[in-house]
This record gives structure tokens, C-alpha cells and sequence, in this order.
């Protein structure tokens, strides 16, 4: 089912379809029906080989344990990620979601919107909050 219009707070109807920042994370989404009696996993080996999932399991396995960030960031890439952003441990994002170049989410935060480049975001839901350093310029 998809999901309801409002159920992440955006105004949507105040966005321009054409431009890929201003979308709504659920637009972006690709949904697929399925065909036949069965739920969509049903044909998952067809899609993408079995040892190719163990593998990047065990990859990802190994990317938690590596106190190396120099290795983490190269398995990342390995595996077709592209590492942009600091995200903290616990931290949730939502599927759909884009993390800006440079911005850094607080450990056990709860991304529901886009997150624009060099902000720091914090809370449940994440919100951005303020740069310490421009309040002690004064």
C-alpha cells in the first residue's frame, strides 16, 4: 500500500515535480507490482545472485568491526556506496532520503527529510540545529 500524502509532513503540492532536490522523498521511491500469487521476495534469487548477497553481507559485517576508517570508506566504495556524509551510530534514515555532501547526523537521530549539505542534524525527528561557532562570534 502506498503510503498517505502527509505521513512525512511535506507540502507537496508546493513543489516543483521537475527538480530531483525539491521532490518528496516518497516520489522518489520506485514502486513495482507484482505479478502472480506471491509478495515481491518471492523471486529475489532471479534478481540478484545468492553469493552475491553473502558476500556484501560479509562485507558489511567486516565494515562494522574495522576500526580503520580509511578501510571502511574503501569497502564502501566497493560496494557502490559513495561516502558524502558523517552519520552517527544509531541513526536512522529513511528510505528516499538524501544526505548532503558534508552534513553530519547525530547518533540516534530519526532522518524523515532531506538533509542539505554541511548542516548538522539532531533529534526525533532530525532537525537541524545551531553551529556553535556562530553564536560564540559575538
Amino acid at each position: 500500500m502506498p503510503p498517505a500524502d502527509s505521513d512525512d509532513g511535506d507540502d507537496t503540492t508546493s513543489r516543483n515535480a521537475d527538480s530531483d532536490d525539491t521532490t518528496s522523498r516518497h516520489d522518489r521511491l520506485q514502486r513495482q507490482s507484482t505479478a502472480g500469487p506471491h509478495n515481491s521476495l518471492w523471486g529475489w534469487v532471479s534478481i540478484r545472485s545468492p553469493w552475491r548477497v553473502v558476500r556484501n553481507y560479509l562485507v558489511v559485517w567486516l565494515i562494522r568491526l574495522s576500526p580503520s576508517l580509511r578501510l571502511k570508506n574503501w569497502l564502501l566504495r566497493r560496494l557502490g556506496g559513495t561516502v558524502r556524509a558523517m552519520i552517527g551510530a544509531g541513526a536512522t534514515v529513511l528510505p528516499g532520503v538524501r544526505i548532503g555532501a558534508g552534513a553530519q547526523v547525530a547518533a540516534n537521530s530519526l532522518v524523515t527529510r532531506d538533509v542539505p549539505p554541511e548542516t548538522t542534524v539532531a533529534g526525533v525527528p532530525a532537525e537541524p540545529i545551531a553551529n556553535d561557532g556562530a553564536a560564540d562570534s559575538d
